[in-house]
């Protein structure tokens, strides 16, 4: 009901501005916004320290908007694999490694350095949204080329995003957890 009556109350107003001359339109479309240099960071990066690895497989496809909002164009994707001790802790690269396209409910990675004025756009570093299936927690954080060869990644995880938290009838505010199941900050080389 309350839907109902929003909608005719937009209708009236449209209506009474255009009986004024003053018709606005309201604009549906998507504003176009800038991508560079995504190509470079397509492929396999890994770290390596003695028994521990961490290894993310990125790919780029289109998509239309970003978790804050911005509308892209392309986007990275992916998937990884941590072992610490030599013991599998996550492993999400299989799910990527079959995907062809984008699916922000089954990955673990998505990143863009998309901005609606192309001078903006820093080719270099995107914004990173992970996923972590272990903790059950989203973290955002930065993915930054280093320039020379081999090429390199500086994976960077900074914080949970912040806002408002929807909670079900009886269910409790978790305690935040500073842990992510994959290493926070470390120098990936592209190994393929």
């Amino acid at each position: 009901m309350k839907k109902i009556l929003i909608i005719i109350s937009l209708c009236c107003g449209a209506i009474l501005l255009s009986a004024q001359g003053q018709f606005i339109p309201i604009d549906t479309d998507v504003p176009e916004s800038f991508s560079k240099n995504l190509d470079a960071y397509v492929g396999t990066w890994e770290y390596r320290a003695g028994a521990d690895v961490f290894r993310i497989v990125l790919k780029k496809d289109k998509d239309y908007h970003d978790y804050d909002g911005t509308y892209l164009n392309e986007r990275i994707y992916g998937g990884h694999v941590y072992v610490r001790d030599g013991e599998v802790v996550s492993d999400c690269i299989q799910i990527v490694e079959e995907s062809t396209t984008f699916d922000y409910k089954i990955m673990s990675i998505s990143a863009n350095n998309a901005e609606l004025d192309e001078e903006n756009v820093d080719p270099n570093e995107l914004r990173l949204a992970f996923r972590d299936r272990i903790k059950n927690k989203r973290g955002m954080g930065t993915l930054t080329l280093i320039p020379g060869t081999p090429a390199q990644l500086h994976w960077k995880i900074m914080r949970e995003p912040e806002g408002v938290v929807l909670l079900k009838p009886g269910e409790e505010l978790r305690e935040r957890d500073p842990t992510w199941s994959v290493p926070k900050d470390v120098i990936l080389t592209k190994v393929e």
